[in-house]
């Protein structure tokens, strides 16, 4: 069950089932949907009511099913530890997987939960004939202070046949636990705790070669220690944590080959096999997402159970496959005669039973379209992100691609087209699994298993909207991702770019702050090292930075020809700058008196001609090349330096007027 719980009138109609195709009983794991009392806060918020469970017991024993109930006491307790009342119990406190065998709360707590769930699956007061208690997968063991002193088979033995005597001699059924913690336990250790007599092993292998997992040798163990051996293959949630269908012939290849270990290794246990158990597991652990749900999985668990049923498979069995899951005799597009027992070519068996009606099948079906879906779905993202070159997330990060190849790579009707499919799927899955499923559990399969197509697609289409929208690019090379800074990526600065043609309207309407930056590296303004604009916040930053301590009224009659310049180009944002410049300049002035610090500035300005590239016609420019001067303390002035004379000052003044008529 493990948290999305098929409805009551679901499991009603596929007991049925499972009887006409040979079962004799079911083993069932309430785990957090049973609705505990005496310890409320394990059940899930969808949990089943007392009633539920009454329902489905009841249903079950109408079709000569036993029910085993299963209690994990040992491992597999994460939807317990993981709530605050019990992470006491944690055998490592990072982790709510296992408890701690040596807490005497621990057993206490197991003996809480087998209650609740045994009297459950009592009737007319008798306990049911074999209870489960897990035991299976306890990765965490003697890890804390408290367990770390003893040997971890013996902390493993001692927990076990203290919960199994607790059964047996409480409600007088038979244990059964998980194999695979005992296959590397001595068999002196295992006599010696007496648990051959308390528990019976029910030894699980879901692969095709089971002896690989458990080899002849491990048999004989067991069959030293118990009279009597279980075994357990599966029919779905074994291959792979987020499939959606199972694929029917690995598992029906692994229970041909239990049929083989069972025939081989029966004699040697004096009770033989008790039986074979066809798990179909949830989820792999609490924390999981969901894997193959049951629906799904029904003509996978009909193939396997009526061969383990019938001792092999061939066709022959198809009358009766087809019988147990209404499918019709007409129109079916398996194959027939012997070809119809290879399932090489139909692994998930849709063309054998894609037309069947048994409960479920509009699911199973939709599985099928999903997986056409996906793959669509999956190319699109291969070739958008990572087979193509132009919407790679380089590309998008830098918002630089070809509007072209966008949409050659992911076009808007691509995209709306697969985004319609997945919407479709939504749709389904939700009317396919009302019946089934409570709505908290259909909520997280569409969640799980399709709400991420929405999301990607959605993102797909934005980013190539914006690519496809971009009508002008920057020069290369594109700026480096900062994050690359931790790898020690480092890129040295860059030249200033040249200043490039522009037509007449984007002159127009060009930012009047870059033309100011290309007017200020047209003349060539130094400081102490020679700089060059590259942002308005760059020039007027480093204007000021150099601190023009030296003719002031020069500096102010430069900012004011620039705003006159400006003027004259009828640009209004550059003889605001102008003017702002200005009153920068003024408002430095009347600061600059107190903050010297022993450097003053002199000035020196030299006009030169030099030839353009393009031939004879010559350029002045204007060179302010600030020579600093170091002043020792003791001779700092105590006012600003006297001004130039005032021819000198007309000399310059005439210069730049006729720099800015020649412009």
């Amino acid at each position: 069950m493990k948290g999305a719980p098929p409805t009551v009138a679901y499991l009603k109609k596929i007991f049925p089932i499972l009887a006409h195709l040979g079962a004799t009983g079911i083993l069932l794991e309430w785990e957090d949907v049973f609705p505990f009392a005496s310890i409320s806060p394990l059940a899930a918020g969808n949990a089943y009511s007392r009633s539920d469970v009454a329902a489905i017991l009841a249903s079950a024993r109408s079709n000569d099913l036993e029910v085993i109930p299963l209690v994990q006491t040992f491992g597999h307790l994460e939807f317990a530890l993981k709530h605050a009342e019990w992470s006491s119990l944690r055998e490592d406190e990072r982790v709510p997987t296992a408890l701690c065998p040596s807490l005497n709360a621990s057993r206490v707590f197991v003996e809480r939960m087998l209650d609740e769930v045994i009297s459950a699956h009592s009737v007319d007061g008798r306990a049911p004939k074999f209870v489960h208690i897990g035991c299976d997968e306890v990765f965490q063991l003697g890890e804390c202070p408290r367990c770390r002193s003893s040997p971890r088979e013996r902390l493993f033995l001692s927990h076990v046949t203290h919960v199994a005597a607790s059964v047996r001699n409480r409600f007088g059924s038979t244990p059964i636990i998980w194999d695979d913690m005992l296959r590397h336990v001595s068999p002196e250790a295992m006599r010696e705790s007496g648990l051959g007599n308390l528990v019976e092993p029910m030894v699980w292998v879901y692969a095709e070669d089971v002896y690989r997992f458990v080899p002849p040798g491990v048999w004989d163990k067991y069959a030293a220690i118990f009279d009597r051996v279980w075994a357990a293959s599966a029919f779905k949630g074994a291959f792979g944590e987020t499939l959606y269908v199972p694929n029917a012939k690995r598992h029906l290849d692994n229970n041909l080959r239990w049929l083989d270990v069972m025939s081989r290794e029966s004699t040697k246990f004096k009770g033989g096999f008790r039986g074979l158990v066809l798990t179909g597991w949830q989820r792999y652990d609490h924390f999981a997402v969901l894997c193959e749900l049951l629906p799904a999985a029904v003509p996978s668990l009909a193939v396997s159970l009526l061969t383990v049923t019938k001792g092999r498979f061939d066709a022959f069995l198809r009358k009766d496959l087809h019988a147990a899951l209404s499918c019709p005799e007409t129109g079916v597009r398996d194959p027939t005669g012997s070809g119809w027992a290879d399932l090489s070519g139909d692994p998930f068996l849709w063309d054998r039973f894609s037309r069947c009606l048994f409960p479920g099948a509009l699911l199973y079906r939709l599985t099928a379209r999903l997986q056409a879906t996906e793959r669509e779905f999956s190319a699109l993202v291969e070739a958008v992100h990572h087979r193509r070159g132009w919407m790679t997330p380089y590309n998008v990060r830098h918002n630089f691609s070809s509007p072209l190849r966008v949409e050659e790579v992911a076009g808007v009707e691509q995209v709306a087209r697969l985004q319609q499919s997945v919407e479709n799927l939504i749709r389904s899955a939700r009317d396919s699994l009302v019946d089934i499923l409570e709505p908290f559990a259909i909520s997280e399969w569409i969640e799980q298993r399709l709400y991420p197509m929405v999301t990607e697609l959605d993102s797909i289409a934005r980013d190539a909207a914006v690519l496809k929208s971009k009508r002008t690019w920057p020069a290369r090379p594109l700026p480096p991702l900062e994050e690359l800074r931790r790898f020690g990526i480092t890129v040295p600065p860059l030249p200033s770019a040249q200043p490039q043609m522009e037509t007449k309207k984007e002159h127009r309407q060009g930012n009047g702050i870059d033309r100011l930056i290309k007017q200020l590296n047209k003349w060539s303004i130094r400081a102490s090292t020679p700089f060059r604009c590259d942002a308005a916040s760059t020039c007027l930053s480093s204007y000021f930075r150099v601190r023009l301590n030296l003719e002031m009224r020069f500096a102010v009659s430069f900012a004011y020809r620039l705003g006159f310049s400006a003027w004259r180009r009828k640009s209004t944002i550059l003889a605001a700058i102008g003017t702002l410049l200005l009153l920068l300049v003024c408002l430095q002035y009347s600061s600059f008196g107190g903050r010297t610090e022993g450097k003053i500035f002199a000035v020196e300005d030299s006009s030169s001609t030099e030839e353009l590239p393009s031939g004879g016609s010559k350029q002045r420019r204007v060179q302010f090349v600030l020579n600093q001067v170091d002043v020792a303390p003791s001779e700092k002035p105590s006012r600003l330096p006297d001004p130039p004379a005032r021819e000198d000052l007309e000399r310059r003044h005439a210069f730049l007027q006729q720099y800015a008529d020649d412009k």
